[in-house]
């Protein structure tokens, strides 16, 4: 499922996946994305993305993106 801001750009990226009760979403993954501003374009590559993905063993990574004048960084374990 995508999220989009008011200027229609993605902000967000989600997997939801429905537990075993049946009642209950458990956010799997989710990706997202930070403009500097509403002129800010999508596609430029200029905006910061995080992700966050859990697995079924309750272990997480955690993945940064800070833009076009920083590097990535990851976290987490298996």
């Amino acid at each position: 499922m995508w999220g989009y801001d008011e200027q229609g750009r993605r902000f967000c990226q989600l997997d939801l996946r429905l537990l075993d009760d049946g009642t209950r979403l458990l956010r799997r993954y989710v990706h997202t994305y930070e403009y500097d501003g509403p002129d800010a374009i999508e596609i430029s590559g200029a905006c910061r993305e995080g992700s966050l993905e859990l697995f079924p063993t309750g272990a997480a990574i955690r993945r940064r993106k800070p833009g076009p004048r920083g590097g990535s960084q990851r976290s987490g374990s298996r």
